[in-house]
């Protein structure tokens, strides 16, 4: 290779270098302002709604809805009160011996990931935390199953033609294994805030504790206090 083209290639590459600081330089501002301006507009206020309905095909279960919409910067408040919700579920339904699993189809894999959590509380609980928190999993839906001991997901589901955020879904696994119950999240962020999305299946009974554990974490959730 002559002078000339050393020169000339590392002469390109300062230019497009050059122009890239440029145009972070221009619009990296722009940016940061409409963030601000975003936040500033929308507040410190925390958003949130209830639904109940019931599952098809599982009279046995209901299923209540909770929607979070929050400031980014309450964001970690926010994993740390539904982990907690989760695990205090799990505690007022009584365990029998089940067997806690996880589904979900992550955006880099052609087929879902069918995990064993165990029947351990706090393994539960660390496991969703971890998953709320992982950047790349954003906006992706999670199944979270109670089966019973000696029921294999694999056995039950094929992780090829199953996607826990197809239309019916849910509610459709819901209805088709011998679980007892179970909840599905799903999250992605916005300009200036963070929607969480939570759906409990519980038996019938378990219908009003839910309820109460969903009011609690909304009325310690909706503080607009620094964490």
């Amino acid at each position: 290779m002559g002078a000339a083209d050393a020169m000339g290639g590392g002469g390109s590459g300062c230019l497009a270098g050059a122009l890239r600081l440029a145009a972070l330089a221009v619009l990296g501002p722009a940016v940061a302002l409409r963030r601000w301006w975003s936040a500033r507009k929308r507040g410190g206020r925390t958003e949130s709604s209830v639904r109940e309905a019931s599952v098809p095909g599982r009279g046995d279960l209901c299923r209540v809805d909770l929607e979070l919409d929050l400031p980014l910067e309450r964001e970690r408040a926010a994993r740390r009160e539904l982990t907690a919700l989760v695990v205090r579920l799990a505690e007022a339904l009584g365990g029998r011996g089940e067997v806690y699993h996880l589904v979900h189809r992550p955006p880099w894999e052609p087929e879902s990931e069918l995990r064993a959590v165990g029947p351990r509380l706090q393994v539960l609980g660390d496991r969703f935390h971890q998953h709320l928190g992982r950047n790349e999993l954003e906006s992706c839906t999670s199944v979270w199953l109670a089966l019973p001991p000696g029921v294999f997901l694999g056995t039950l589901l094929d992780p090829a033609a199953y996607d826990p955020a197809a239309r019916g879904e849910p509610d459709g696994l819901l209805a088709d294994l011998p679980c007892r119950w179970g909840f599905a999240a799903a999250w992605r962020r916005r300009e200036a805030s963070v929607l969480f999305r939570l759906a409990l299946y519980v038996p019938d009974t378990a219908g009003p504790t839910a309820r109460n554990l969903v009011d609690a974490c909304r009325t310690r959730l909706t503080r607009t206090s620094p964490e």
